[in-house]
C-alpha cells in the first residue's frame, strides 16, 4: 500500500514575506478626503453627493434630488432631513437641485 501523498508534496514551499510595520501616529499619511485636496470645497455640496451617492434611497437618474428625497420618504426609506433643508435653501440653484450625474446622457 503507498504512503498517503500531502498538497506540500507537489508544489515547493514558499517563504513568507515579512509583514508591514505598523504605521507610527507621527508619521504622516496623505488624506484622499476631497475637504482637503480642495480648500475650497462646500460641506453643503459634500452632503448632497454623498446623498446622491447613496444606493438606498434608489436611483437618482431622470429626477431632482429634493423628487427623490420625498420619493425616498413616501416608501419609509429615511433619507437626510439636512439634505431636505439645503435643497429648500437654495431652490433655484441647479448645482443643489440637480443630481451629481445630470451631465451625463445615460
Amino acid at each position: 500500500m503507498s504512503s498517503a501523498r500531502k498538497v506540500t508534496d507537489s508544489y515547493k514551499q514558499v517563504k513568507k514575506t515579512q509583514k508591514p510595520t505598523a504605521i507610527k501616529k507621527d508619521d504622516a499619511v496623505p488624506s484622499t478626503s476631497a475637504q482637503h485636496l480642495l480648500p475650497d470645497a462646500n460641506p453643503d455640496l459634500e452632503t448632497l453627493k454623498q446623498f446622491d451617492l447613496c444606493l438606498d434611497y434608489g436611483p437618482c437618474i431622470g429626477i431632482t434630488r429634493l423628487e427623490r428625497w420625498e420619493r425616498a420618504q413616501k416608501h419609509g426609506l429615511n433619507p437626510p432631513a439636512r439634505v431636505r433643508e439645503l435643497l429648500l435653501k437654495h431652490p433655484s440653484d441647479v448645482t443643489y437641485t440637480q443630481s451629481l450625474w445630470k451631465d451625463y446622457n445615460i
